[in-house]
């Protein structure tokens, strides 16, 4: 196993976790649930499009923050 992507994978979870509670929802339920963006609007009670947009955003500040350090 390389360390250095464990490194990189520990440091992308640890990440999620310090995210705002609604971004570590959604990401929950997009991302280690592996829910539709369908599902996860009717679980949450919110637009499919907002949540898109919002995950959309979650995702290129996650590239962005993980890429930079």
């Amino acid at each position: 196993s390389n360390p250095e992507k464990l490194s990189r994978w520990t440091e992308f979870h640890e990440y999620v976790e310090r995210l705002p509670e609604d971004e570590r929802v959604l990401f929950d339920l997009l991302w280690y649930q592996a829910l539709t963006l369908s599902q996860a609007a009717e679980l949450i009670g919110k637009a499919e499009r907002t949540l898109r947009r919002h995950w959309k955003m979650v995702r290129m500040n996650l590239y962005r923050d993980l890429m930079e350090s």
